[in-house]
């Protein structure tokens, strides 16, 4: 049977951690370590984990943020797989079974498994799968090579769905802690792109809006801001420097999605007058991907480049740029 470790990091959730905990105890197969990573808490987080008594593992960590939550959890990890689960949101009962499924099916050859997710916000319920196109009539479906999958618009996993091999994710250096958003994308592209990973045909979790932001351990930045599209920059280099004997296909859309960072951050820069960035980024943005960029730079030309509209930078084919 397969083994997993379950990690849940939070930050001063006490109110929604103990259903997050008890999704994981109470999966139709049994988690055999579960760890609570608590990213420095100032509520009764502690005393909730208290009262689980061995069942799970309590560590406490200065605030560092969820990446280094995540990488503590793992390194304290005792089984071969481990599955991250966010505290405001929770597992349906037969996660952990399905995935295990598919992990013995496939011998375990994939560095990771992921599975869908739905999605709460108090608006609309629907699934992750559903909103970005990703589709599979099997039960599940091991991809050799997941840099197809991976290079969507959206790549099809979230961290709360999926079960890392260990010793791959540890030897991976995990999550890069640089990364105050966007550290699972970062993993899952290091790890997707070039390397065996399955999809899993079935909800493993359910993503709610509980949360108040300032206690989100993610998504605390503005997808518009210059913070973002700084990491963005950062990603897209590290991954092209990592990645480069990608086919020329792969190699023009991760250039396009770097092409768009600095293009975003050109316009910011121009929009708050600091012209001499923006020309740097500028610049950079034309040198990643001439072509591409000179194609949205002549049809924003008319209404003020600077205001061009993000849903006016399609990459090519079916990928689009991130929103």
């Amino acid at each position: 049977m397969c083994q997993f470790t379950v990690v849940i990091p939070t930050y001063n959730r006490s109110r929604l951690l103990d259903r997050a905990i008890a999704s994981a105890l109470g999966q139709s197969l049994r988690p055999g370590q579960v760890i609570v990573v608590d990213d420095g808490s100032s509520d009764d987080t502690a005393e909730v984990c208290r009262k689980h008594g061995e069942a799970i593992q309590y560590v406490f960590q200065p605030n560092a943020g969820v990446a280094a939550a995540r990488n503590h959890g793992a390194r304290l990890a005792r089984h071969p797989w481990t599955a991250f689960l966010d505290s405001d949101d929770y597992w349906v009962p037969t996660h952990l079974e399905k995935i295990a499924a598919a992990i013995k099916s496939t011998s375990g050859r994939a560095r990771f498994y992921f599975a869908d997710m739905q999605i709460s916000n108090g608006a609309a319920d629907y699934t992750l799968w559903a909103r970005t196109g990703f589709k599979l009539e099997a039960p599940f479906r091991l991809a050799e090579d997941g840099t197809d999958w991976m290079l969507l618009q959206r790549e099809p996993c979230s961290v709360q769905c999926s079960v890392f091999n260990t010793e791959t994710l540890l030897a991976s250096g995990g999550f890069d802690v640089r990364f105050r958003v966007s550290e699972d994308r970062d993993l899952f592209y290091r790890l997707g792109i070039g390397g065996p990973i399955c999809a899993v045909n079935t909800v493993g979790c359910v993503q709610t809006s509980d949360a108040r932001q300032e206690h989100r351990l993610t998504g605390i930045m503005d997808t518009r801001s210059e913070g973002f599209w700084k990491l963005e920059c950062l990603l897209w280099a590290g991954l092209m420097s990592r990645f480069s004997n990608l086919g020329p296909s792969h190699r023009r859309v991760m250039r396009c999605y770097l092409a768009i960072a600095h293009w975003r951050l050109a316009r910011l820069y121009w929009r708050s007058g600091r012209i001499a960035s923006s020309l740097i980024h500028l610049l950079q943005s034309l040198k990643t991907e001439p072509v591409f960029v000179l194609g949205f730079f002549r049809r924003g030309t008319s209404a003020g480049w600077e205001k061009t509209a993000p849903s006016a930078e399609p990459l090519p084919g079916k990928i689009l740029s991130p929103s």
